[in-house]
């Protein structure tokens, strides 16, 4: 299902004691997630089918910093059944 929550990263720059913001940007596999630039949270931009991919490795990146980190995405399949009450 696409627009779901995968994941958020954080970053915090010690030199502006809390007050400057930070962006992110992925790095990877743009096509299937998005990040929010201010909060950092990904979400998913396409349905995901685990037979085709069953993990993803993304790379955040916060461009004011000079290192990124590596997010992975294991997609799980939860299928439902129902049952008939006779």
């Amino acid at each position: 299902m696409a627009a779901t929550p995968v994941g958020r990263v954080a970053a915090a720059d010690a030199d502006e004691a809390g007050t400057a913001s930070v962006k992110y940007l992925l790095d990877g596999h743009t096509d299937v997630f998005e990040i929010d630039e201010d909060s950092g949270v990904i979400i998913t931009s396409a349905r995901l089918d685990r037979e085709d991919n069953s993990q993803y490795q993304v790379i955040v990146i916060a461009p004011k910093f000079p290192s990124s980190n590596d997010l992975c995405v294991e997609i799980v399949e939860l299928v439902l059944h129902r049952t008939a009450v006779v």
